[in-house]
């Protein structure tokens, strides 16, 4: 099997800049006022692109697996 390196990109998006920014706030730190003012996603890829267009590429599908189990019959 041929070994494919892939990376994690981490996305942290203050929550009262952008209030309909995609991703989860930490329970864990929900008592944190610091750490419960942001949104925290990650991206896992094989892409060697810069951060900023990979996370541009990838916003628009963070939700595609609802969708489809929505459209499931």
């Amino acid at each position: 099997m041929e070994k494919t390196t892939r990376r994690i990109v981490g996305i942290l998006q203050k929550i009262d800049e952008q209030p309909d920014a995609k991703g989860k706030t930490l329970s864990i730190f929900a008592d944190d006022p610091v750490f419960a003012q942001y949104h925290y996603s990650a991206l896992v890829t094989d892409m060697d692109l810069p951060v900023a267009e990979l996370w541009r590429l990838y916003r628009g599908r963070t939700d595609c697996e609802n969708r489809i189990k929505d459209t499931e019959i």
